[in-house]
């Protein structure tokens, strides 16, 4: 229903909206060179090496944002903005 309610067009709208966040999102982090941008194809899913990505999500958490923990060492942020 939602590819219904937005059509063709709306659908192609979204998806260069997030697929530009995710790209500013991924360069704004490689300028700030805190951490390691994983060099990999992504559409709305930026995977970023840290050095420990349990207390950073941790830390996300209680600010209300969700990050998803790959590993112990790697965070991934999923852009959903509509």
């Amino acid at each position: 229903m939602y590819a219904v309610y937005h059509g063709p067009e709306g659908l192609k709208t979204i998806s260069q909206r997030v697929h530009g966040l995710a790209g500013a999102f991924a360069v704004g982090l490689k300028k700030l060179g805190t951490v390691e941008v994983q060099s990999l194809t992504f559409f709305d899913t930026v995977k970023v090496k840290v050095a420990d990505a349990h207390a950073i999500s941790d830390a996300a958490n209680k600010l209300g944002l969700n990050l998803r923990v790959v590993d112990s060492s790697t965070l991934s942020f999923l852009f959903l903005f509509l």
